[in-house]
């Protein structure tokens, strides 16, 4: 009779811990998506549980890029909601495939979150830094036009009578950040470039620099 009770409480037991729900992991709950006294099957989503110390950020790059990326190399995030703010981590996994459709490489990295600023869904721009700092030609964004026979700029050439027309010259463009594009080939420092408005533009048009309205970053220059 005792070890039939025991047998019976220990079944008690077992069900009653059933009836108690417990997360694997530690982490921030979110809303409930239940209410007190409802019926719940197997698999039904009760509330959301995100682990946010640390966080891991998955973004994509080019697969141009394969072998400059390695395990344990730094990143910068900024997100929208903190404005100003960069966040740093590490390279922590990189995918074994290269996207057939997009031809990209999908790479996770991981930072700290002690403070939980940053929250799974949100929009990041990531910035995976070079071992070495490389010195490159850059112009602005808005200075090259994208099409499938080349990229190119216009240049501004004085002709032999003192006039300036632009030439539509084609580039190899690099990597763009904070709206300037690397040039790989095909300008060189110092070479006036229109900035902005190339569709209004054609070969040999004459143009005029207004000097009176200064426009920041208005020529190529090496950074």
């Amino acid at each position: 009779m005792y070890e039939a009770a025991l047998a019976r409480v220990a079944e008690q037991e077992a069900v009653i811990n059933k009836k108690v729900i417990r997360a694997p992991f530690s982490g921030l709950l979110g809303i409930s998506l239940v209410d007190i006294g409802q019926f719940l099957e197997p698999g039904d989503h009760i509330v959301s549980l995100q682990a946010l110390d640390p966080i891991n950020v998955d973004y994509t790059l080019p697969e141009r890029y394969l072998h400059q990326v390695a395990a344990g190399q730094e990143v910068e995030v900024s997100v929208e909601a903190m404005p100003g703010e960069i966040f740093r981590g590490v390279v922590s996994a990189i995918d074994a495939d290269v996207n057939r459709a997009t031809r990209t490489l999908k790479i996770r990295a991981t930072l700290p979150n002690s403070e939980q600023h940053l929250r799974p869904g949100m929009f990041a721009e990531v910035q995976t830094l070079q071992a070495e700092s490389q010195q490159v030609l850059t112009v602005p964004r808005t200075a090259v036009s994208y099409n499938t026979y080349g990229d190119f700029v216009y240049l501004i050439e004085t002709q032999n009578d003192g006039t300036l027309r632009v030439k539509r010259h084609q580039v190899v463009s690099g990597e763009t950040r904070a709206g300037r594009v690397a040039i790989l080939q095909g300008v060189e420092a110092g070479d006036r470039i229109v900035r902005a408005g190339l569709v209004k533009l054609r070969e040999g048009m004459p143009v005029k620099i207004d000097n009176s309205v200064q426009l920041q970053d208005a020529e190529v220059r090496g950074e």
